[in-house]
This record gives C-alpha cells, sequence and structure tokens, in this order.
C-alpha cells in the first residue's frame, strides 16, 4: 500500500482551499440570482406587459429573499390622494412579513442544495391579477402574465449574469 504523496497535512490544505473555492462560488452564484431579480423586476416597469397599477399597492410589495436571511423589499406606502392609510397599511405591512417570513423559511430549507433566491409580490390578489388574461388595466401597456414575461423575455440577460458571477476569477 503506497501513501499518499501529499501527506496529511497536505490533504487538509488541499481540501481547505477547495471548501474556500466553494464557498466563495456559492457567493458569487447568489449575487448573479440576485441581480437576475433586478433585470427581472426593472423588466416588469420597463416592457410590456407592465405591472398593473391602480393604487400602487401590487407594485410595491414586490420583494425578494435569499437563504441565508438577506432580503430586499418595500413596504407598503400611504397614497395622499386615497389608498392606504391607518389600519389598512398596518394590514398590508401584517400580510406582507408573513409572506416573506415564510418564502425565508423555503429559502432556508432549500439552502442546503445551494443558493436559493425566492421572489415575487406579497400582496394576496397578486396571483388572480397577474393570471387575468382579457382585463384591460388603467396603466398603459399593463397586462396580465407580467412576471413570466419579464423572466421569459429576459432569459438570455438572466443566464448571462449568473453564468459572469459564478465565474472562477
Amino acid at each position: 500500500m503506497s501513501k499518499c504523496p501529499w501527506g496529511k497535512s497536505g490533504l487538509a490544505d488541499v481540501m481547505r482551499n477547495l471548501n474556500k473555492e466553494i464557498a466563495g462560488l456559492k457567493a458569487r452564484t447568489m449575487k448573479g440570482f440576485i441581480r437576475a431579480t433586478i433585470i427581472v423586476r426593472r423588466s416588469m416597469d420597463l416592457q410590456e406587459p407592465l405591472i398593473p397599477v391602480d393604487l400602487g399597492n401590487l407594485r410595491s410589495s414586490w420583494f425578494v429573499v435569499t437563504s441565508g436571511g438577506d432580503f430586499d423589499s418595500q413596504a407598503p406606502t400611504p397614497f395622499p390622494s386615497g389608498g392606504f392609510f391607518g389600519d389598512d397599511a398596518a394590514l398590508l405591512a401584517i400580510d406582507r412579513n408573513n409572506v416573506m417570513s415564510g418564502m425565508q423559511t423555503a429559502a432556508d430549507m432549500l439552502s442546503s442544495r445551494g443558493p436559493v433566491v425566492v421572489f415575487g409580490f406579497s400582496a394576496g390578489y397578486a396571483v388572480f391579477v397577474h393570471e387575468n388574461y382579457g382585463a384591460h388595466f388603467q396603466r398603459p401597456g399593463a397586462g396580465a402574465g407580467f412576471l413570466i414575461a419579464a423572466i421569459w423575455n429576459n432569459k438570455t440577460g438572466i443566464l448571462q449574469v449568473v453564468l459572469e458571477e459564478a465565474k472562477i476569477p
């Protein structure tokens, strides 16, 4: 039986460096995923179909949650000319926190497989509006399927940023 040419300390060094590279790859991949969500979010305001906007709650309910507890969100905003005031705004914030907490749990549960990013809208009616094909929305250019269209229309750019970030320097 022959001995390992690197010895015990050599193997430990190799494993330490490998684990360091894997951790770096996960961090770079997460950065790519986050950059991808930025592409999707911007697209929904710039490319048709746009996010329907009546009072702005749906649009402002966008959230991004990552495994490890990082998240980005916008809080519901009171609107001076009608919209959400007092208790309504508080209820929206509670609903939003519940959705984000559930999504955080899901992201953390899946993180053993690698970095996880969950994104979407916390407004309770978001799915209904998204799937309401044939509806006529007030915002010019707004339409159903706005989230899936943003992903589909930007798939090349999304893949590009994820791959750019995942490259080993």
